[in-house]
Parts: structure tokens; C-alpha cells; sequence
């Protein structure tokens, strides 16, 4: 699994950020990895200097093999809330859809049901 990491002009991109990403990334989406080629992940200061109680935004972008790509969005008072929030957002998703997939697969096709003996 391949991770990317962008920033804004606001935030710094450098190995602090990179080490917190990868490890969040490692954490909450481990168990997907098998299944991912690349999560991409961009972290904005939706406000600049300004401030602001949600104002760091962190989107995450996954690339299941054979699938379309999935995103979650999260906004927050720091970058590590932020990453947190939108990687817990993000596995949530990649789970339902996982499951989901699956889910048609242990259906029996209708002409395996087997019918009742007694309703003649």
C-alpha cells in the first residue's frame, strides 16, 4: 500500500507529519491493506492564520484493487484529531463496502433454494 501525503500552504510537510500519517494510516487501516494500492491523504488549515475551533481538514482517498476509490473527510481543532476522525470515518466505510461485497456472495442463486417437500 502506497501512502501519499499533501498539504496546504498553511501546514508544514515534513517527517512529523509524514510519521503521524503513516502510523494512523497503519492503525486504522492495516487490516484493508492487503486490499489497497494507495491511500492518499490531504491535510488543509481551512482558515489560514485566522483560527478557528474546526479548521484543519484532513481528507483520505483509498484505492481498493478492482473497486472504485472511497473518501472520508474530517474537520477538527488539530492535525491528529483531524487524520483520527477521517481514518475512523474512512475504515467504517471500507468495511460496509467489504462487507457488502461479500454479502451477494454467500446468497444462494435461485435455482440452488431448495423447495419445500411438503408444499406439493
Amino acid at each position: 500500500m502506497q501512502i501519499e501525503i499533501g498539504t496546504d500552504n498553511h501546514l508544514a510537510h515534513d517527517d512529523q507529519l509524514r510519521t503521524l500519517v503513516v502510523a494512523a494510516v497503519d492503525h486504522g487501516l492495516g487490516r484493508f491493506a492487503p486490499s489497497l494500492t494507495r491511500v492518499i491523504v490531504h491535510v488543509a488549515d481551512e482558515n489560514g492564520d485566522k483560527g478557528g475551533d474546526a479548521d484543519i481538514r484532513c481528507t483520505i482517498e483509498a484505492r481498493p484493487e478492482r473497486h472504485r476509490p472511497v473518501a472520508a473527510t474530517h474537520a477538527a481543532a488539530t492535525v491528529p484529531l483531524a487524520l483520527a476522525g477521517a481514518v475512523r470515518k474512512l475504515a467504517r466505510t471500507l468495511g460496509r463496502a467489504r462487507d457488502r461485497s461479500t454479502e451477494h456472495k454467500r446468497r444462494a442463486p435461485l435455482d440452488q433454494v431448495t423447495r419445500d417437500p411438503l408444499a406439493g
